[in-house]
């Protein structure tokens, strides 16, 4: 392990970006929607912050039950604080825009149902 501070601040270390975030413990990594998506619009206003309480899951950490309901990939109903993430790896150069955090799987409120399409209409 390098070590990061050594006095001389003529030359500062070098940090490794971050590849991956894996949730730790009962954390779930989850990729919150934007109001955008939410809203079921492209409409945008400025200096508007409005809360999101929809994400994807990408992640379940290895002490979150096995019978608690909730899939990677699934849509979540969340409520809570979570601990937001840099954007990394596959999601350094995304544009959706979409921020990543982590959190207590207990805020996850409930699995969104989405509507399917038909792709032969």
């Amino acid at each position: 392990m390098s070590q990061l501070f050594t006095g001389d601040f003529s030359q500062a270390p070098q940090v490794p970006k971050i590849a991956d975030v894996q949730p730790f413990g009962v954390n779930v990594l989850v990729e919150l929607l934007t109001p955008q998506e939410c809203l079921g619009t492209s409409l945008t206003v400025d200096n508007v912050e409005l809360d999101v309480h929809q994400a994807y899951v990408l992640g379940i950490g290895p002490r979150v039950p096995k019978d608690h309901g909730v899939a990677v990939g699934q849509r979540v109903y969340i409520h809570g604080a979570i601990n937001f993430c840099p954007n990394f790896g596959i999601y350094e150069f995304s544009h959706t825009g979409r921020k990543r955090g982590t959190l207590d799987y207990n805020m996850i409120k409930g699995v969104c149902i989405e509507e399917t399409t038909d792709a032969s209409s």
